[in-house]
């Protein structure tokens, strides 16, 4: 089913493209032999799919070394990228266009989080740098905002249209205003990015404490999600999982038309090619910005 924009709607069929198995282009090659920092925007990105692909997020900087020793032999596939957001820019959790457009041109896919304003007071323990109100109205509107920036980051890193830019909705208490808060700010966030820029609203969060199914009821559905459990006890998730499908809290029967990045474990240090340091490991059953046509793979827990 597609929308005005010829587009994919949110828990729609559509049809898949055809699957090819992870490559390096030559194009790519050339790069990482020749330049240590490939330019902005040196290849045409794609709005590809990712097919049970491993990927992994990290807050550490993505240096060009650190994306091409953990591309070249190694299982992984697409990488989480944090375009933007105040609060993640204060816990140092921050790439930007540049970084974006390095790990794309050095062949991953991307799974892009914007990392904004937190639900506060009453709603958790955590302070953070910038918090949503729990007056839905201005909820909402600072949703809309936020989306906003968010679309501005997109443009300057040259993402594809249709992108899906995650908002990192971290956990928070069972209180009934928080969860109508965080509503109201992910309905504005989705309709802001589906009816006024180019690119698609999709959302981030812990499976149980974001209370992530909540999303399947607001006006204006994420079109994407990135589920995360990674409690090694709960056996249809956790640790064991590797999978972008079997979370607690949220049932397999949403979003299930390559419109996920689960994510299953946390803080896990790999090494490869010399380079280490900690990741969260996730498994793409989505679309993502790309240099590559499409990707598909067997998703498992690599570390």
């Amino acid at each position: 089913m597609l929308n005005g924009r010829g587009t994919r709607l949110a828990n729609s069929a559509v049809p898949l493209p055809s699957r090819r198995l992870r490559f390096v282009p030559v194009a790519v090659i050339a790069i990482l032999l020749v330049s240590a920092a490939p330019p902005a925007n040196a290849s045409t990105y794609y709005d590809s799919l990712y097919k049970n692909t491993n990927g992994f997020d990290t807050c550490v900087a993505k240096t060009q070394a650190m994306l091409t020793a953990w591309w070249v032999g190694t299982p992984w596939y697409d990488i989480g990228m944090y375009l933007g957001g105040s609060v993640g820019q204060a816990l140092g959790c921050y790439d930007g266009s540049a970084a974006v457009d390095r790990a794309l041109n050095t062949g991953y896919g991307a799974t892009l989080y914007w990392y904004g304003p937190q639900l506060g007071s009453g709603c958790q323990m955590r302070s953070f740098a910038a918090y949503i109100s729990l007056n839905t109205t201005t909820a909402y509107n600072q949703g809309v905002a936020q989306a906003t920036a968010a679309n501005s980051a997109a443009v300057a890193a040259g993402l594809p249209a249709n992108t899906r830019i995650f908002y990192d909705m971290e956990a928070y208490y069972a209180n009934a205003g928080c969860r109508s808060a965080a509503k109201s700010f992910i309905n504005g966030w989705d309709h802001q990015l589906e009816f006024n820029t180019a690119f698609w609203g999709a959302a981030y969060g812990s499976s149980c404490a974001s209370y992530v199914s909540d999303w399947a009821t607001i006006a204006n559905v994420p079109s994407a999600i990135s589920p995360s459990d990674t409690n090694p006890n709960i056996p249809s998730g956790g640790l064991d999982n590797g999978s972008a499908y079997g979370y607690p809290c949220l049932g397999d029967s949403s979003w299930v038309y390559d419109q996920r990045v689960g994510q299953f474990s946390y803080d896990t240090n790999g090494s490869y090619n010399g380079v280490s340091f900690p990741i969260d490991e996730n498994c793409a059953d989505a679309w993502l910005p790309s240099i590559l046509s499409s990707a598909s793979g067997a998703c498992s827990d690599v570390l």
